[in-house]
């Protein structure tokens, strides 16, 4: 944070050259706040907003996820964002500025647990392999040659199919 403007480069700079640009700023926490000055990698954000609480079992406690998802995630809402700003840019002819944090990102990826925390104020449980719908029919078996087997028969219709498959 910070690093644009100390180049020079921050997006009052930019646009008085072109007035019409449109300035993406990506950051860890935001541009403002008081965490917004701080830089951070992945797996910090996925400390932080408590995405690896989700992913271990009790046994394990929490769990990184093995790809820097929040990055990849992050560079694509703002690839998605820069789009809506280009097309209001037509629609207006003004520049727009495109504001696009990891912490936001991650907490959007997590909008069925922050949904159901902040509506019954009860925490998810780590689901490790279980899917979110926490049917039995749905995760993560081992099958009798040892080999793992992903499962998603979340409701009655597909538990039916499911059972009439395996006859």
């Amino acid at each position: 944070p910070g690093v644009a403007e100390r180049l020079g480069l921050g997006e009052a700079a930019v646009r008085a050259a072109n007035p019409t640009v449109i300035y993406c700023s990506i950051s860890a926490y935001g541009s403002e706040g008081p965490i917004g000055h701080r830089p951070a990698y992945d797996h910090v954000v996925q400390a932080m907003s408590g995405i690896m609480a989700t992913t271990g079992t009790a046994e394990t406690g929490p769990l990184k996820v093995g790809a820097p998802y929040v990055d990849y995630a992050t560079g694509l809402n703002a690839a998605f964002s820069v789009l809506a700003a280009l097309r209001e840019r037509d629609r207006t002819g003004e520049g727009q500025l495109v504001d696009v944090s990891m912490l936001d990102t991650t907490l959007n990826l997590m909008a069925n647990n922050v949904v159901t925390t902040a509506t019954t104020g009860i925490e998810n449980p780590p689901l490790g392999n279980e899917a979110a719908s926490r049917a039995p029919s749905a995760g993560c078996f081992k099958g009798s040659d040892g080999k793992l087997l992903m499962l998603a028969a979340n409701n009655e219709r597909q538990f039916r199919d499911l059972c009439g498959g395996l006859g």
